[in-house]
């Protein structure tokens, strides 16, 4: 499966904040190949290794924490692997959600 055709698969929902925990502590437990891509930036061409992911993974859980203040997540999402995980912008929902957005983060293990 190509790049394009995981992108629109299926993901779940981390509708809660422990659901997004035990996602990370999935992520942590293998941190081997991981690439982690800003929509609209130029798309790495090499992973990072474990500590860049970890350290990634603690100020992305903060900054959501902090800018999507409420007692819910869902503002991430992960394929059932998880293999390939979208973190949406919680400042610019309102343009990712409709058809202008290009706020999100996603971390793509290959």
């Amino acid at each position: 499966m190509n790049f394009q055709e995981h992108y629109k698969g299926i993901f779940i929902n981390m509708l809660r904040w422990p659901q997004l925990e035990k996602l990370w502590d999935k992520v942590k437990a293998q941190p081997n190949d991981w690439y982690i891509y800003f929509v609209g930036e130029t798309v790495p061409t090499a992973p990072v290794d474990a500590t860049e992911l970890h350290q990634f993974i603690e100020e992305i859980d903060q900054l959501l924490r902090k800018e999507h203040d409420y007692d819910y997540c869902g503002i991430v999402y992960a394929d059932e692997t998880p293999a390939m995980i979208k973190i949406f912008d919680p400042n610019n929902l309102g343009a990712v959600c409709g058809w202008g957005g290009e706020k999100e983060t996603n971390l793509v293990k290959f």
